[in-house]
């Protein structure tokens, strides 16, 4: 298997953490023809966001556990969001840090931070991650606002220390495994097909970047799913880089970084350069 492979080209790990250089690197894309592809059809199809009951994070005792999904499933429970949002109204935005430990929160479309004290009063809150849909994105934070008037959070056990704790609500087309999801709202998209054969971009060069050191002590080579758009110049578009599956955070983190800097020749349907979105793995392999 080709650590970063797609019909658009591939990124190969070379010797030690380093990504190696790519034998299309020679080449440069040509200037994007000016025509627009015709048209076929125009399909709109409708996807389920849902809202993501708390997961276990890595290194958490079992009683912060307890309290902190008790305190996040109040806070979804009060999510008053129109059962159809129809196409994303604005900016998406995707920070590939997720909470330390919570690597699946890496998938979310939509996540906010918040932080109480000890006595279960809000503390602070913060829109981590827009989704590209206003009223989920305000819905989300309005439900830990209204917990929080409501006196509805529990105030935090002894054993806990009395110190702020940090919590998250979430919410994403993937159904987590081991967890409850909770429908949210159906979203649409349109799909729209072009007469002509279709042409992925294909990879022509990316910066050389090292990995951290922490990636040497994996224990095993972590892999990471990239979906994200090519325009006609060949860039990859500045916001449009979404994971399709999550990874370990080290890696997700500097895997995206490498993705801003790629270079592709664009994509084509019959003679015409047109944007295109693109899906890729990356896989870190230690030689």
């Amino acid at each position: 298997m080709i650590p970063f492979s797609t019909s658009a080209g591939a990124l190969i790990l070379g010797a030690g953490l380093f990504f190696g250089a790519s034998p299309l690197a020679a080449q440069a894309p040509a200037a994007p023809a000016s025509c627009p592809p015709e048209v076929v059809s125009v399909d709109t199809v409708v996807d389920t966001l849902f809202g993501w009951l708390p997961q276990r994070l890595q290194g958490e005792s079992e009683a912060q556990f307890t309290y902190r999904a008790a305190q996040e499933r109040i806070a979804l429970g009060l999510v008053d969001v129109p059962p159809m949002l129809g196409r994303r109204d604005g900016p998406s935005t995707w920070n590939a840090e997720s909470p330390a430990g919570g690597d699946h929160l890496v998938d979310a479309e939509a996540l906010v931070w918040f932080q109480l004290y000890g006595t279960g009063r809000l503390s602070g809150m913060k829109l981590e991650r827009r989704s590209g849909w206003s009223r989920l994105d305000v819905a989300l934070q309005r439900a830990v606002v209204r917990a929080d008037s409501m006196g509805s959070f529990d105030a935090a056990p002894a054993s806990l220390g009395g110190a702020p704790l940090d919590f998250w609500v979430a919410a994403g087309f993937l159904r987590l495994p081991n967890a409850g999801n909770v429908p949210l709202a159906r979203v649409t998209r349109t799909l729209t097909r072009y007469q002509g054969d279709v042409i992925q971009p294909r990879l022509l060069d990316y910066d050389r970047r090292r990995f951290p050191d922490i990636a040497t002590r994996a224990g095993a080579e972590p892999r990471i799913t990239f979906v994200f758009e090519v325009d006609t110049t060949g860039r990859v578009v500045p916001g449009s880089i979404r994971p399709a599956q999550g990874g370990w955070r080290p890696f997700t983190v500097e895997a995206a970084l490498v993705l801003r800097t790629a270079r592709f020749a664009p994509g084509r349907i019959g003679r015409c350069f047109v944007p295109q979105r693109v899906t890729v793995p990356f896989s870190l392999i230690v030689r």
